[in-house]
């Protein structure tokens, strides 16, 4: 992940997900992101892929949580 380049607030949105899980909970969720980004093949992290991984690997529950919160924070 620390080859990714992030584009617009994507990197403050991924902080802000990683918040809203609980401490012991970080590590599985980072290698779920990190594993999705590349079967996908993603160099450029911008802030529609923050949402794009959040559909396809959060739970419901906490998409309706996150999304508004992250909503606000498009610069896009």
């Amino acid at each position: 992940m620390e080859d990714l380049r992030w584009e617009g607030n994507s990197k403050e949105m991924y902080k802000v997900i990683l918040k809203a899980i609980p401490e012991l909970l970080q590590g599985g969720v980072k290698k779920l992101v990190a594993s999705w980004v590349k079967k996908n093949e993603i160099e450029v992290v911008t802030e529609d892929t923050v949402f794009q991984v959040l559909e396809d690997i959060a739970p419901s529950e906490a998409r309706k949580k996150l999304e508004p919160i992250l909503e606000s924070m498009r610069t896009e």
